[in-house]
């Protein structure tokens, strides 16, 4: 049982924070072979790379993108007002054509963030037939826990139906 909880614990190292096997093992949870043995039975890498590449996860990170953009924007936007002050009309319009294609670029990253959106947005019926199968499983391995929960589920199932 002692190894279960340490094998949990790997785990969450491995999936949830990208910790490696070697990094594990000097937390003395176990020896690297072991966690290696775990990652492989477990299919952790296939776990860790789907939460990775998850929708919200692929979000973050072209909206990363895109605040580092709007940040030059701005940026180039006080570095043309100056030159223009300066009457500096070369290096305005330089700066001109520099804000155009961040503008550019934004546009394209908001573009991309709005079809990962609609391509990993999963229906309602989809999303209410998992439920109903971890309900299932939830009352097939532990009926008490089911029937203290239903409660939950309900709230659980109304609050989605209202989002998607």
């Amino acid at each position: 049982m002692a190894k279960d909880k340490e094998r949990q614990i790997a785990q969450d190292y491995f999936v949830n924070q990208g910790l490696s096997a070697k990094q594990i093992a000097e937390k003395g949870l176990a020896t690297e072979k072991t966690i290696g043995n775990w990652i492989k039975k477990g299919n952790w890498k296939k776990l860790r790379d789907a939460k990775m590449n998850s929708t919200s996860n692929r979000l973050d990170r072209i909206n990363e993108v895109t605040d580092q953009l709007a940040e030059q924007r701005l940026q180039l936007f006080k570095e043309i007002e100056e030159a223009k002050e300066k009457g500096d009309q070369k290096l305005a319009m330089d700066l001109q054509r520099q804000a155009v294609q961040i503008d550019d670029s934004i546009s394209k990253w908001n573009k991309r963030a709005e079809n990962v959106d609609k391509e990993n947005r999963i229906s309602l019926s989809v999303y209410l037939e998992v439920m109903e199968d971890i309900f299932n499983h939830l009352q097939m391995h532990n009926s008490e826990l089911f029937l203290k929960t239903i409660d939950f589920q309900e709230e659980h199932i109304n609050t989605i139906s209202n989002r998607l």
